[in-house]
């Protein structure tokens, strides 16, 4: 049996601060470019989801001047949806409080959200 002080490994030469500094930029650009790799795909897909979505939904037959006029009421709606998803986390009211009547709007269903002037800018795009 042979111990480590009859068979001493070989050891690497030390590496200087500037070959360290070398490898780590070297890391650093392989990390930046897969994170642009990663960034463009997770376009990509959204893109193809996006365009599935709206031919699914026959709105793909809209006209673009449709789109163009309907387009500052989406982005008010997405925004809002936006912040709404970051309320979100935030702990919500139970049920009993959120689905009296105080909280649905003359004529809308209990159990159907209350129409936006957004949502009407849309249905009149379609």
């Amino acid at each position: 049996m042979k111990t480590n002080a009859q068979n001493p490994k070989p050891k690497k030469p030390a590496k200087t601060l500037d070959d360290e500094i070398a490898a780590l930029q070297e890391k650093l650009a392989r990390l930046q470019v897969q994170k642009r790799e990663k960034e463009r795909k997770e376009l990509e897909r959204n893109q193809k989801a996006i365009a599935a979505f709206l031919h699914a939904e026959k709105l793909d037959t809209i006209p673009v001047e449709k789109w163009t006029a309907a387009l500052p009421a989406l982005r008010r709606l997405l925004k809002a949806l936006e912040q709404k998803g970051t309320a979100a986390d935030a702990p919500s009211p139970p049920p009993a409080q959120t689905a009296g009547p105080a909280n649905v709007e003359q004529g809308a269903a209990v159990d159907e959200p209350a129409r936006t002037g957004t949502e009407e800018a849309v249905g009149q795009a379609s």
